[in-house]
């Protein structure tokens, strides 16, 4: 039974090791394309947005207060000439 159950996770190691393997090559090879058919487009946006939100995230945290304030200041005047110009 033991040698069943060695040569039996022999295989699956062997098995892990071909599969990783191919599709190692596989994605050496992939195209732009292959992703955009292999993932829905509302997906890829998501993992955009999310990636931009912990960088957008990470840059604030690293910034003085008094850059942040300016930051604030920017945006609410930004904001203010965008409402009066519609």
């Amino acid at each position: 039974m033991t040698t069943l159950n060695s040569h039996e996770d022999k295989r699956a190691q062997d098995m892990e090791l071909v599969i990783s393997n191919l599709a190692n090559q596989l994605l050496s090879k992939a195209t732009i394309a292959d992703a955009f058919s292999a993932i829905p487009l509302d997906t890829m946006v998501q993992l955009v947005q999310k990636q931009a939100i912990e960088k957008a995230k990470k840059t604030i945290n690293e910034l003085p207060q008094e850059d942040v304030d300016q930051i604030v200041q920017q945006i609410k005047k930004n904001a203010e000439t965008n409402s009066s110009d519609q």
